[in-house]
């Protein structure tokens, strides 16, 4: 998965350099050209990902052909051109024209994603094009027959879903592997805000972050991870950008890690669980049966040997024993206290921290005292 910064609030457009090196600095590889605000990419971060945003009723025609001549002409992998709202005889027309752009750039695989609308009706934000999944598909597959040289796929902008009212768990499965870029965004559901993920909470109203991730998590989404902060961002003094991006890159990392939550067990030949409470049990609803543990450890000495969830209970010495390529998953939300426990046991290897957060299905009555 690429997690992709967005300078939107970060750069600025006269003097793009500074910007651009605190996102390379805050470890993020890639960012966005927006072409709208004509941001210049110094030397030393990549500007694989274009993108125009849509501001009007319609985008310009003439504009859009230029910037995927730009984008094509670069070896840019792909670019993000929302749809007009219109019918799709009308995009399929202003679609053609842009395939015939890239298509005389020379470049092979060059890939065009659609993008997920809102439309604005008497002040309030409304679904407006593509916000169906189903319409989305169809449009997807329909101009995927427009060239051999020019793919179609989309980006799934969470921000506009979430101001719709839209499941984007539903979303993601019924566009699957056609989604090849999200676009997370925080608002609350009624202003179109560009807050940090997990940064919206007014009145309880911020977006589903448990649909977002399951949604990801079924498609095993590995795409390009876009985060867009803007609203975050321009509230925070410049001194202290470079802390915001950070923490922005630790939270790309975060959704990493809960999408492919369900993959990390595959890199094993065996798999041990360190935790046997409400987490352990989880783990053993979801997981258990494809990848079933060879034994559950717990740091309470009265429990061992006891059974739990049809795992036997070891003392934590037990994992000094443990066969070759044996991933041992932290149940338990003491995750950094078991991690350091464990490297001064000396075990030190394929250490994995377990999350039932986000998970499909979950116990909902918890065991006390565990």
């Amino acid at each position: 998965m690429n997690i992709v910064m967005s300078p939107l609030g970060i750069v600025d457009a006269k003097r793009p350099h500074q910007g651009c090196m605190d996102i390379a600095s805050a470890g993020f590889e890639e960012t966005i050209y927006d072409t709208v605000h004509e941001l210049e990419i110094p030397t030393g971060i990549a500007g694989t990902q274009w993108l125009i945003h849509s501001e009007g009723d319609e985008q310009e025609a003439p504009d859009a052909m230029e910037a995927v001549k730009a984008a094509a002409g670069h070896g840019c992998r792909c670019i993000v051109v929302p749809p007009l709202e219109g019918s799709f005889e009308d995009n399929r027309k202003f679609y053609s024209g842009l395939v015939r752009c890239a298509e005389k750039s020379g470049e092979e695989g060059f890939t065009i994603l659609l993008e997920n609308q809102y439309r604005e009706f008497e002040g309030r934000a409304i679904r407006g094009v593509l916000s169906d999944p189903q319409t989305a598909l169809e449009w997807i597959d329909e101009l995927d027959r427009l060239s051999d040289r020019v793919h179609f796929a989309f980006c799934m902008d969470v921000g506009d879903l979430n101001l719709c009212g839209v499941d984007v768990n539903e979303y993601s499965r019924v566009l699957g592997d056609r989604i090849q870029a999200v676009i997370i965004r925080d608002n609350d559901g009624n202003s179109d805000d560009s807050l940090a993920p997990f940064f919206c909470m007014h009145g309880g109203q911020g977006t589903d972050w448990l649909s977002v991730i399951r949604g990801l998590r079924a498609i095993h989404f590995d795409g390009d991870l876009i985060i867009d902060a803007k609203s975050t961002a321009v509230g925070i003094p410049i001194i202290m950008r470079d802390d915001l991006l950070k923490f922005l890159q630790r939270i790309g990392k975060y959704f990493e890690w809960q999408i492919h939550m369900g993959d990390a067990m595959k890199k094993y030949d065996h798999v041990v669980l360190f935790g046997a409470g409400n987490m352990c049990r989880n783990y053993m609803k979801n997981y258990g049966d494809e990848y079933p543990p060879l034994f559950t450890c717990d740091n309470n000495e009265t429990r061992w040997g006891e059974k739990f969830c049809g795992l036997t209970i070891e003392p934590p010495e037990k994992l000094k024993e443990l066969p070759e390529n044996t991933g041992i998953f932290i149940c338990n939300i003491y995750y950094r206290d078991i991690e350091a426990q464990l490297r001064e046991m000396g075990v030190t290897e394929n250490i994995e921290y377990f999350n039932d957060e986000y998970l499909d299905t979950f116990y909902m009555d918890r065991l006390k005292g565990l």
